[in-house]
């Protein structure tokens, strides 16, 4: 499959740039790679690919998120006018590639007619298909015209390797969600108390605003309670009305408004487009079976049950069909 981008004043060294971008920062344009790694040295298997006027080298997109996606290699075959990428396509049961997964696709600088010709060597139209002509090109287009100065990453300032940072930051991450979740429900995980039947609800007794997932986790928390209460549904504008000053001022900070905050929880809350109002979520829907229908990705817990943790009678779900996580009180 091929796109033309046609009258556009685009030189080699503009062109040679942009690939140099793509090359080296593809985290810019694609949001589940955190950074690169570059082949110290190629094998014999990988210069088949070497002719007269292509030069051979290989990369390693690292994956963001590693428990959702898997790292992606690549063949690039470039020179002075043009640059093609080839995926080498992994099979993974448990994740998915951090990248897509053609056979192949090429930027190619068309000098005397003033075009870049970008091509697809795949006929299916897909959501990677999408991806690479609605977000990729438009990208390397617009470094074409751009005085961009790119850099390579800068190692001498770092103590650790972004490699190493990213998987300390997911380990963590994962680590502290577990941690606030428990602790949010006055479970003590630190194992400070010796004896057993001492209350491990102190430490969260103690705190003057307890939180799981800060601004954005409180404010779910207050409507689904205000909803629980007065027990009829909430336009957004009554919403907005309804959070405290200091929840209506955070909320001004974080990304998104009100209506995609809730769209985030709708396991516990839920924005009707027709009707325009906001009422509960129905926690049957949260069923592990009915979310894998949904998505075949494997699911992990990282989000409270609203229901089993607010709601005065509880999830009708038991922990093993539940979606989210049921923490003992």
């Amino acid at each position: 499959m091929e796109f033309n981008v046609s009258n556009i004043n685009v030189d080699k060294a503009h062109f040679l740039s942009a690939i140099s971008i793509y090359l080296y920062k593809p985290h810019v344009v694609n949001k589940r790679v955190t950074t690169v790694r570059f082949a110290s040295a190629l094998n014999r298997d990988d210069k088949k690919y070497s002719t007269g006027t292509n030069v051979v080298d290989k990369r390693t997109l690292i994956a963001k998120n590693p428990r959702i996606y898997h790292d992606q290699d690549e063949y690039i075959l470039s020179n002075d006018i043009s640059v093609e990428f080839r995926p080498i396509v992994l099979y993974s049961m448990g994740t998915k590639s951090c990248c897509v997964q053609v056979s192949a696709y090429r930027f190619e600088l068309i000098v005397h007619e003033n075009k870049i010709r970008f091509t697809v060597f795949d006929d299916k139209v897909d959501k990677e298909m999408l991806w690479l002509k609605d977000s990729l090109l438009p990208k390397f287009i617009k470094w074409c015209q751009s005085n961009i100065e790119n850099s390579t990453e800068n190692t001498t300032l770092k103590l650790i390797s972004i490699e190493e940072y990213q998987r300390e930051y997911e380990r963590l991450k994962f680590s502290s969600i577990h941690t606030r979740l428990f602790n949010h429900f006055g479970i003590d995980i630190t194992h400070e108390h010796a004896d057993p039947q001492q209350s491990n609800h102190r430490s969260s007794l103690i705190k003057s605003k307890p939180e799981f997932y800060s601004t954005k986790f409180s404010i779910i928390q207050f409507l689904f309670e205000h909803l629980l209460t007065e027990n009829k549904s909430l336009t957004l504008s009554a919403a907005y009305d309804l959070l405290p000053n200091e929840l209506g001022e955070q909320l001004k900070s974080e990304n998104g408004g009100l209506k995609s905050i809730i769209l985030s929880y709708r396991h516990a809350i839920k924005f009707d487009p027709e009707t325009k109002l906001i009422t509960i979520a129905d926690p049957q829907l949260n069923s592990i079976t009915l979310k894998k229908k949904e998505s075949s990705k494997l699911s992990v817990k990282t989000k409270p049950c609203f229901f089993y943790a607010f709601h005065p009678n509880s999830c009708p779900l038991t922990d093993e069909q539940c979606a989210f996580f049921h923490c003992e009180k």
